[in-house]
């Protein structure tokens, strides 16, 4: 599990790096450019992030907590992209009455972005699966959606 973590931390690292839009493909002066229309390359951008935290929590439990956040897009135009936003959450609690307990929370957000440099405005719809509580006190996986403006 910790391998495939990596690895995922990796990727996203290096896609992320990649994700820079360069604005000079877009010059119709620059030599060997045949176009004004954006090539295949600069049309998909890929990004994201992460996050890490450690700590103690009101009751006095130990927790570790880590997420991965990557972003696929696609720029319709100049303004317009369109894309995909992936989550992938990870409790752990350590020291409990009932002992060690983790649990992972996952989902999706398709997304909609206009832009104007350098700032961007996007609407996004998400849903996260999450663990829960059912009436019976069992716990359950349940999905949860909000919409982001």
């Amino acid at each position: 599990m910790k391998r495939l973590v990596l690895i995922i931390a990796c990727m996203g690292f290096y896609f992320s790096t990649h994700a820079q839009f360069n604005f000079s493909l877009k010059n119709p002066n620059r030599q060997g450019n045949k176009s004004n229309n954006q090539s295949t390359d600069n049309k998909f951008y890929f990004g994201g992030g992460g996050g890490f935290g450690a700590g103690t929590d009101v009751n006095g439990f130990r927790y570790t907590y880590y997420s991965l956040l990557p972003v696929v897009g696609y720029r319709i135009n100049d303004q317009v992209s369109v894309g995909a936003s992936f989550t992938y959450q990870r409790y752990n609690y350590s020291n409990t009455p009932i002992g060690t307990y983790s649990f992972t929370q996952y989902g999706f957000g398709p997304f909609v972005r206009y832009t104007i440099n350098p700032m961007f405005f996007q609407a996004e719809y998400d849903v996260i699966n999450a663990p829960a509580y059912n009436n019976n006190g069992e716990i359950v996986r349940s999905n949860y959606h909000r919409f982001l403006l």
